[in-house]
């Protein structure tokens, strides 16, 4: 099963009798709550410098940025905590493609604002062999535009639910990081980058799998492009393919479809000026149904 084919039966089992209807009532009001906080986000973008960091593993080793990108490129995998199932089912997701990503010299690697205690239990119970890494107060995290405070909502159920952010996290700040997948290549700059201000989505592997190359190259085609305000609309895509059979100067404006208001056009960066490609070129699009 697809990783967000198994999300999603978890989010419709919760949502449809598995959950108590008050509990149900307060996730789903604070899910809306959190999508309106994310248009207020500004998220690292692909082309920018991945932030350097020394962060402690599981263990309490300090594990840094430099060190993992002299190995390659690095698969970045930020989680809330290990009470969110949907990180739970990701985190697992991810050890199982682990040879694969270990195949193609990218190294994965998972950020929490979490404590080592805590992340210790997470990688045990979980049989994880890649680094799982402390971010403690969100700093490394905040820099990137992925921190947020948990809704007053959910504040609530957790106090109830008996957990302890305090022990957990170090604080009660109640600020957690979105989860967040971002590829970084062996120069560290960012060369993808997926965040959804829902929190029950997330890459798939093969999504990232197919951004990576034997030898460790990086596409530069972004999973998503983070948007600055959740749409409205329901969202349809397309792709299509430019063959061009010697270099042709490229000028992309708007695409139509009918029936389609085109939002996001995702390729290669560069496309999107006026330049001269000799292979086919792919292009994402993605837009609301009209």
């Amino acid at each position: 099963m697809a990783l967000n084919q198994e999300l999603s039966s978890l989010y419709n089992n919760f949502h449809n009798g598995g959950a108590p209807k008050e509990v149900s009532q307060v996730i789903l009001q604070s899910a809306k709550e959190m999508q309106a906080d994310f248009a207020n986000h500004e998220i690292i973008q692909v082309g920018a410098n991945l932030p350097a960091f020394a962060l402690p593993d599981a263990t309490g080793k300090s594990i840094a940025s430099a060190s993992l990108l002299e190995s390659g490129p690095i698969l970045i995998s930020f989680y809330r905590g290990d009470w969110c199932p949907y990180c739970n089912i990701e985190l697992r997701g991810l050890q199982k493609r682990l040879p694969d990503f270990k195949a193609k010299g990218v190294t994965l690697v998972a950020i929490t604002g979490q404590l080592p205690d805590t992340t210790l239990t997470t990688v045990e119970k979980h049989s994880l062999e890649f680094p799982v890494l402390t971010d403690a107060g969100n700093t490394f995290s905040r820099q990137l535009g992925l921190v947020h405070k948990q809704p007053e909502g959910i504040k609530g159920l957790h106090k109830s639910f008996g957990i302890d952010y305090k022990k957990i996290y170090g604080d009660e700040s109640y600020e957690i990081p979105y989860p967040a997948t971002i590829l970084v290549d062996a120069k560290g700059i960012v060369r993808n980058v997926f965040v959804d201000a829902d929190i029950s989505k997330r890459l798939e592997p093969d999504t990232a799998l197919g951004s990576t190359h034997a030898g460790a190259e990086v596409s530069p085609l972004p999973f998503i492009s983070p948007r600055s305000e959740p749409p409205q609309q329901t969202l349809a895509s397309y792709t299509i393919t430019i063959d061009m059979a010697s270099p042709t100067p490229l000028s992309i404006g708007c695409v139509i479809f009918p029936g389609f208001q085109a939002l996001d056009v995702f390729g290669p960066l560069d496309a999107l000026n006026v330049l001269s490609y000799s292979t086919p070129l792919t292009l994402s699009i993605i837009g609301a149904t009209l």
